[in-house]
């Protein structure tokens, strides 16, 4: 691996403080032989969960959109790049990083702590590296952990005021978790990382304006997440110079993005075992409302409902109450009305149920659903009135908590392997990745790469 020349990165003269500061001094100091073990299987699960995902996604247009685009771009790479892991094309490393954040995002079933779904930017930032040999393969783990420890623990204090002033949660946070796993993986000195944090928190954005529409920038916008954090990282070890205050500044990141201060946070507290992962490929918030469409269906004959009338947490996004007319996947997926309507009609929600935007008996369980929020029902819960055709009401309830969508290594696994049948995959690409994530001693990428040539071989021969 190159070496470059450690320039501080850090005005002369003047000393850091605040959230800035010890963000950096958090990330550079985690040792994975400090980190409890519980939270290292967590990051492991996390990493399988994250791969599998990404894998499940290979035959999407969105990852295939970005590789054109980003070929078109800036052209192919030889030795020194990154794979495009839904075409295969090697690419530059941040281009790379791009195509594949943007590809593991493609069924909305990413990882979620908070609001954010942070592991779509770090995984294919540190497979990028770790492949083209600028980081190595044991600094994978270890700087995912710090990567959600730190951006997680500043989301957790101002997410809900930025998403408030219109900032989608994901890349924004999500650019501050590759700055962070870039910086830790290459390990860059504590003057070094607190510069990629600094430069990470000015090039964040990221609008919900095209989730609210069901349009595409939102799939893209974790790519821009994972590059902008790991240009941050490159700047930094370069010798570029960062601000000291650029998370809590009054000028700062805190400000630009949720007009709020920015108390240090205790970013030694462990938030890995918050991290949710999804049983259906939509939003986080529908989870629940959809399983308890799946109950619903299995105890009731379909044809005997009168109406389904849905309540959920009034924590809801634009688009999440939407009866329809639907033109776009991005609708339906964030639709509490067509996922549920979707579940009661096939006893389940695969993704490509989520584009029949006419089919009949969808349809007609659509005009029988009605969606409402409810302060009552507790948030990732669902709360159901179904009003049979005899006039009988019967209640429902669907208690979810985070606890609920804390998968361990054996629920994410017949998890992907429901995905591999869903997909027609192979079932081995999954097992190799189950291998590559839990192995004792991670050494290369190597496993990752085949596992999706060989799911990118087999879906040519179908």
């Amino acid at each position: 691996m190159k070496k470059f020349v450690d320039t501080p990165a850090t005005a002369p003269g003047k000393v850091a403080k605040g959230a800035t500061l010890a963000a950096a001094q958090f990330s550079h100091a985690l040792s994975l032989d400090e980190v409890p073990q519980a939270i290292v299987v967590k990051a492991r699960t996390c990493l399988l969960y994250g791969l599998g995902i990404g894998l499940a996604c290979i035959h999407s247009g969105f990852g295939r959109t970005a590789v054109q685009a980003l070929v078109a771009l800036e052209g192919s790479s030889g030795t020194g790049g990154a794979t495009a892991l839904a075409t295969g094309h090697r690419l530059p490393v941040s281009a790379a990083a791009f195509c594949n954040a943007v590809m593991f995002h493609g069924r909305c079933q990413e990882d979620t702590l908070n609001s954010s779904h942070l592991g779509v930017a770090i995984w294919p930032t540190l497979l990028a590296l770790v492949e083209s040999g600028r980081a190595p393969a044991s600094n994978l783990l270890v700087a995912a952990i710090a990567a959600y420890q730190t951006a997680g623990a500043i989301e957790r204090q101002i997410g809900r005021h930025s998403s408030a002033q219109g900032f989608r949660a994901s890349p924004l946070y999500g650019t501050l978790a590759a700055a962070t796993a870039a910086a830790k993986a290459m390990e860059l000195t504590l003057a070094q990382t607190q510069a990629a944090l600094a430069h990470a928190a000015a090039f964040a954005g990221g609008t919900l304006q095209g989730v609210a529409e069901g349009a595409d920038e939102w799939r893209h916008q974790m790519g821009v997440a994972a590059r902008r954090g790991m240009e941050a990282a490159f700047l930094a070890r370069a010798g570029s110079v960062g601000s000291l205050l650029a998370l809590e500044g009054p000028r700062g990141f805190a400000f630009g993005f949720a007009r709020n201060t920015l108390e240090t946070p205790e970013f030694g507290q462990w938030l890995l075992p918050e991290i949710a992962f999804k049983p259906f490929p939509i939003c986080n918030r529908n989870q629940a409302a959809a399983a308890l469409a799946i109950r619903i269906r299995s105890r009731f004959d379909v044809e005997q409902i009168q109406m389904v009338r849905m309540r959920i947490h009034p924590n809801v996004l634009n688009g999440m109450i939407n009866p329809g007319p639907f033109e776009l996947l991005g609708q339906t997926l964030l639709s509490v009305n067509f996922c549920c309507a979707t579940a009661l009609a096939r006893g389940a929600i695969e993704l490509r149920s989520l584009s029949e935007f006419n089919s009949p008996d969808i349809a007609s369980l659509l005009a029988r659903t009605q969606v409402s929020v409810d302060p009552a029902v507790p948030y990732l819960s669902a709360a159901a009135t179904v009003e049979t055709v005899d006039g009988v009401h019967h209640e429902l309830v669907e208690r979810r908590g985070l606890e609920d969508f804390d998968f361990t290594r054996a629920q994410v696994n017949d998890l992907l392997a429901g995905l591999a049948g869903e997909m027609q995959l192979p079932v081995e690409s999954m097992r190799a990745l189950d291998s590559f994530a839990n192995a004792n001693v991670i050494d290369s990428v190597e496993p990752v790469l085949a596992a999706f040539a060989n799911a990118r071989e087999f879906g040519q021969k179908l």
